[in-house]
């Protein structure tokens, strides 16, 4: 259900009531996607609100997601600063991060940009999955690793009997992930590290900032690496494992790498739709040496 503007405005006014920011002149609907809806403040601050269901039922935990963003303040560049919270209408405030979405740029750049763009997500991302938080995400909705891992589960085995290769290889693929359920090696992760929450600078493509922690969780390393690397652009993908890897001494687990970019191409591209996955097969078959070497 649509967020009613009245509603924002009781925050807002709330905000002004704290002196927190300058008082509040222009209110824009800014995004609005399943769970929450974003507004734009005087194109400086963000309100990230939770929508609720026709039930009445909040649909997102931005509750958690504020939690997170207040751990995290001052410790790291290229993230909103969280400003203000509130359990109670369940949004948060922060900055507005300037720029643009990768998505629309992200072909249009030469090798040479995509590289240098690529280290500097690695380098995020380094920093990012060594930060601890004091918050107890296991606990937390949707956030539980384990079960997480069950909710893929169900949808990619769905495809094993599509044909004996296609079988062999979920198989193949999930017993690397199933080998790897150690919460020991779990870090901090951003979990949707896609070129729509990838903020640029449109003129020079250096990286701005990183949005939208909805999905932050405790998990492997190698998840926040599977969207670009498997689904958007290899060369980018590379780029930031190289720099990720140069920074942490040693190599990430490549298999693992592997299983989580094709687990999630199959996931995305085929569970959700219901198509058929044999160009998912096509595809991946053959491409854990790959992984491994380059």
């Amino acid at each position: 259900m649509a967020l009613e503007m009245d509603q924002i405005k009781k925050i807002v006014q709330k905000i002004d009531e704290l002196n927190l920011i300058n008082p509040v002149g222009k209110i824009e609907s800014f995004a609005e996607g399943n769970a929450n809806e974003i507004f734009l403040i005087d194109n400086q601050y963000v309100l990230k609100v939770a929508k609720k269901n026709p039930k009445g039922i909040e649909v997102n935990d931005i509750n958690t997601e504020s939690a997170i963003l207040e751990s995290l303040n001052g410790k790291m560049h290229h993230m909103p600063e969280l400003i203000y919270r509130n359990s109670n209408f369940n949004c948060y405030l922060s900055n507005l991060i300037k720029g643009e979405i990768l998505k629309p740029f992200l072909f249009k750049m030469d090798e040479e940009k995509k590289k240098e763009l690529g280290k500097q997500l690695g380098s995020f991302l380094y920093e990012f999955h060594s930060q601890k938080i004091n918050i107890d995400l296991q606990s937390c909705p949707n956030k539980n690793y384990h079960t997480k891992r069950q909710h893929q589960a169900s949808i990619i085995n769905s495809y094993k009997d599509k044909s004996e290769n296609i079988g062999k290889l979920i198989t193949e693929i999930s017993q690397i992930i199933e080998l790897s359920l150690s919460e020991s090696n779990l870090v901090l992760t951003h979990s949707d590290f896609h070129w729509k929450n990838i903020i640029i600078d449109t003129t020079s493509y250096k990286f701005n900032g990183l949005i939208d922690f909805g999905n932050v969780c405790l998990d492997h390393p190698e998840v926040d690496f599977r969207q670009l690397m498997g689904r958007y652009d290899i060369d980018l993908g590379i780029a930031m494992v190289l720099e990720y890897e140069k920074l942490k001494g040693e190599k990430i687990d490549r298999k693992l790498l592997f299983a989580h970019c094709a687990l999630n191409d199959l996931w995305h591209y085929y569970g959700k739709e219901n198509k058929d996955p044999s160009p998912w097969y096509d595809k991946w078959f053959n491409k854990k040496n790959y992984f491994i070497n380059f």
